[in-house]
């Protein structure tokens, strides 16, 4: 997120009492994702209630005469993650964002499993109940996974892929986040400043700026997830003890994604420190039909941290595809 505003001295602001200073964070981001909401002219909306869940939280921006994109967010993250892409692309798409079962203001719901498949059902009810007949994904993360997991629910549903540093792959020869969370390793389980640094770090090639009170205000709220986090984990990964087990279940896309008959490109950071760069190459070379756009100087997060030129990506891949 781009935040380009600027914190109080320090010493005045540690004068406020704590919980003044999370409100202040709280109300500039609230400023800033409104901002961002009247020039994407986006609507906030909620999908009427589904089969497992009750109606997702959504924003929609653009002419629904013209292609759908539904964007999918990645882990911890929230709808307000695209309000960028919706800026940029409002004018020549139709742009559905659901908040992620499990995500943003979603109720935890402790005895539904979380893994890529069954949200991806989700998603694909959510569709039907929105009357969204054919879109156009783009995933990041967590997002692109789920992404590929509903072509394989309803092709029918997908006109096109776009996976912005997809999570749902996985080579030996390419150390990812994977390996860490099969180490018993979670970088989204935070408990000091010093670890949501550290996962900022991670996230993106030149982590952004951050108003201090903003940046309190965000680790307090993933502080709060902490024992959340770590139930979707195990969900996402299928509660796998082995790589070996996840190829052999069919839980990893490594296999399937040669086979998908719709257009799919790879938008990637070279950067990436959670699925990095060698990913995205073994895909293509398993999987030739499918494109790839390598965004340098950037991490995992382009649609962030690159976000013009991720966009221009996005545009110009589904403008073709339409």
């Amino acid at each position: 997120m781009s935040l380009a505003i600027k914190s109080l001295p320090t010493s005045l602001y540690e004068s406020f009492p704590y919980q003044s200073r999370l409100k202040m964070g709280e109300r500039i981001l609230n400023l800033v994702n409104s901002s961002q909401y009247k020039k994407a002219k986006a609507i906030k909306k909620t999908s009427p209630s589904l089969s497992q869940h009750p109606g997702l939280p959504y924003f929609e921006a653009g002419d629904p005469s013209r292609p759908t994109i539904l964007f999918i967010h990645g882990f911890g993250d929230t709808k307000e993650s695209y309000l960028k892409q919706a800026v940029s692309l409002q004018k020549d798409f139709h742009i559905i964002v659901p908040d992620m079962p499990g995500f943003g203001p979603n109720p935890r719901l402790k005895d539904f499993d979380y893994n890529a498949s069954n949200v991806a059902a989700l998603i694909d009810e959510f569709c039907e109940r929105l009357n969204l007949k054919k879109v156009h994904l783009v995933g990041n993360s967590m997002g692109g996974a789920i992404s590929c997991f509903l072509y394989l629910h309803n092709p029918q549903r997908v006109s096109s892929i776009s996976l912005l540093d997809s999570a749902g792959f996985y080579y030996k020869e390419v150390h990812s986040i994977l390996d860490e969370f099969l180490e018993g390793k979670n970088l989204f389980l935070v408990s000091e400043p010093s670890d949501y640094k550290n996962l900022f770090s991670r996230v993106f090639h030149k982590p952004p700026y951050i108003p201090k009170p903003v940046f309190d205000y965000l680790f307090e709220m993933i502080k709060g997830e902490r024992d959340w986090y770590e139930k979707m984990v195990s969900d996402l990964i299928h509660n796998m003890e082995t790589v070996e087990e996840g190829i052999e279940k069919g839980l990893l896309l490594n296999d399937k994604i040669k086979d998908f008959n719709i257009p799919v490109q790879l938008i990637w950071g070279e950067k990436d420190s959670l699925f990095p760069i060698g990913t995205a190459k073994r895909i293509i070379k398993d999987a030739p039909k499918v494109s790839l756009q390598i965004i340098e100087n950037c991490g995992h997060a382009p649609h962030y941290e690159r976000s013009k030129i991720c966009n221009k990506h996005i545009q110009d891949f589904i403008t073709q595809n339409s």
